[in-house]
């Protein structure tokens, strides 16, 4: 799966424990965030984070300035070390903690089209609506929950959702205090959800409704439910690249993280 030379392998701080180096160049991201290496080549040298109590602004490495932000210091995460490599994280309370961009959800993915991977760490689901999409723990979503990835204690899973004028979800069981690489792909009027390089779950999804809404990070609208756990990267396109390419993309994001 991967290959010894090429952008995936040209950033030299993005290796330790073990890891090769490893990158995003060239590929098209509109959105790239890392708590702990520089996912983008000329990105080396910035801050990944800042902190005031926790963790302020999650900064964007495409040079765009769509910095996951918090204001508040009540309601930022820690920052703290996790998974197999112990790698530097943003820890959601469960309680109250999220961060949001300025920017709206087009910014990110296309209507018809978007690919989403998220490293991340759960630590409790203690919600399980198998209703309407925007009353669970969540990982990611805009504000409008037209998009998202949810966390159910049944099985327990994480929920891909689109809205295309009704919810499609799809489904894939996880586990908890285990490190995860997780996936979102519209294309092809489909949805898919995918953990650790396993097989797509697949559902028929038409285009997404609406793109006006803030993307962001650990609740999915106003006092619902807020995700307890942690999160260690996160990239989005809008233009979905192709299966090598991202089998290779969701490879490096697991050998950072000692996923398995």
């Amino acid at each position: 799966m991967f290959c010894s030379t090429g952008s995936f392998f040209n950033n030299p701080n993005a290796g330790g424990g073990g890891a090769p180096a490893f990158n995003l160049d060239g590929l098209g991201a509109t959105g790239v965030w890392s708590m702990s290496r520089d996912l983008l080549s000329s990105f080396a040298g910035n801050a990944r984070y800042t902190t005031a109590t926790g963790v302020d602004s999650f900064k964007d490495q495409t040079g765009n300035g769509n910095h996951f932000g918090q204001g508040n210091t009540s309601l930022q995460p820690a920052v703290t070390t996790a998974g197999p490599n112990s790698r530097n994280c943003a820890d959601f309370d469960g309680v109250d903690d999220w961060m949001s961009t300025s920017a709206a959800l087009s910014t990110f993915i296309a209507n018809n089209a978007g690919f989403v991977i998220v490293s991340c760490l759960i630590d409790t689901i203690g919600s399980n609506n198998t209703g309407t999409p925007g009353g669970n723990q969540t990982i990611f979503s805009d504000t409008g929950v037209s998009t998202g990835m949810e966390l159910l204690s049944t099985g327990p899973s994480a929920k891909a959702l689109n809205f295309d004028g009704n919810y499609d979800t799809q489904t894939v069981t996880i586990a908890t205090a285990t490190a995860l690489v997780l996936t979102w792909r519209h294309d092809g009027g489909n949805l898919y959800i995918s953990k650790n390089g396993g097989a797509e779950a697949s559902v028929a999804s038409g285009n997404t409704s609406s793109l006006t809404n803030q993307f962001q990070l650990g609740r999915a609208t106003g006092a619902f439910w807020f995700l307890d756990g942690k999160i260690f990267e996160i990239a989005t396109w809008s233009a979905v690249p192709d299966a090598t390419t991202r089998d290779t993309i969701v490879s490096g994001f697991m050998t950072h993280i000692g996923a398995t």
